[in-house]
């Protein structure tokens, strides 16, 4: 009789983020302020594999992780929006946190949930469908 092996090897030790070399000697990033790199790297650390689209940054995260003013933690994440790092995949309303997805190639797509950003101009809950590229930071205008 065969012996029978685990269906699936699962990966052990600590999870990690990576930041490739390409990525850290790009323009883009070079562009970001310290605290945009603060808050992206806080939003990456919820990455998990899988999860690209369902990453939150609530102010109770955010203060656990050492951010002291709102203000500061609100201009970073403008700046990550518009410079193509991040996206907006679920807006936040009431105490439903927005939801958030990196574009950068260490984490490879949006999960399929959220292949389309949302946003919406007007403030209000409704949202539009946007398609969005893929690595949005190497469509980083100057």
């Amino acid at each position: 009789m065969a012996a029978t092996r685990p269906k699936s090897k699962k990966r052990s030790g600590p999870s990690f983020i990576q930041l490739p070399h390409y990525v850290l000697q790009s323009k883009a990033w070079r562009n970001l302020t310290g605290w945009e790199t603060k808050w992206l790297i806080d939003l990456l650390a919820q990455y998990k594999g899988s999860n690209n689209g369902d990453l939150s940054m609530p102010w109770s995260y955010l203060s656990n992780r050492g951010w002291a003013s709102k203000d500061t933690a609100n201009r970073a994440r403008a700046g990550l929006l518009e410079a193509g790092w991040i996206v907006i995949t679920r807006k936040g309303w009431k105490k439903i946190p927005t939801l958030y997805g990196v574009l950068m190639s260490v984490t490879t797509r949006l999960s399929r949930k959220h292949r389309q950003q949302f946003h919406s101009d007007s403030g209000s809950k409704d949202v539009t469908p946007v398609k969005i590229p893929q690595y949005g930071y190497l469509y980083y205008r100057e």
